[in-house]
């Protein structure tokens, strides 16, 4: 009687670490997919700039050689 109590407080003991470990796992794994969506966002919210053609050093030389 004495050893089935027993082990039913380790299982109960290992039950308890096995689901803090999962909520661990399930928060980290929330983290990462929070920061990728925000580092997503920040990446496609950049606003691109492109150079004028006068501004362009390449262009004027190759007007001056034609």
């Amino acid at each position: 009687m004495f050893s089935s109590i027993t082990k039913l407080c380790k299982i109960k003991k290992r039950r308890d670490f096995m689901f803090k470990i999962l909520i661990i796992g399930i928060i980290i794994v929330l983290i990462i997919l929070v920061l990728s969506i925000m580092t997503i966002n920040k990446g496609y919210a950049y606003k691109h700039s492109v150079d004028k053609l006068e501004d362009n050093p390449y262009t004027k030389k190759h007007k001056e050689n034609s």
